[in-house]
């Protein structure tokens, strides 16, 4: 099933491809992380910004804007390790879309966390 949770706001949209390298260079990434990423991670999408320019809605100081981030998994799955690694690089709150293949079906798996300071 490749139905996703949310139809974010076309305004919003900012699908720029983000390379590895960028995550290895801004984040805490270790060789075993750094293999995960290799081993899981196909590619990553900046997918949507959602802030206050591009969604009419206003910030706040605790949650200026949030990212949307799609990533295209060679796994069934994408490790808490990588995932981690993506958030610290990036100073704002992250939607995760995982899109991954379970046996024949494509599906989207949607990750979020409370952005620790």
């Amino acid at each position: 099933m490749t139905d996703i949770l949310y139809r974010w706001p076309e305004a919003a949209k900012f699908g720029r491809r983000v390379p590895k390298e960028k995550f290895y260079e801004h984040g805490t990434v270790n060789t075993s992380v750094r293999e995960k990423f290799i081993n899981e991670v196909q590619r990553v999408t900046w997918a949507y910004k959602l802030a206050e320019a591009t969604i009419n809605l206003p910030s706040t100081p605790a949650v200026p804007e949030i990212q949307v981030f799609t990533i295209d998994a060679k796994t069934d799955d994408v490790s808490e390790a990588v995932l981690g690694a993506i958030d610290k690089a990036i100073p704002f709150p992250i939607i995760f879309e995982i899109a991954r293949q379970r046996g024949e079906q494509p599906e989207t798996r949607t990750v979020a966390a409370h952005k620790q300071p």
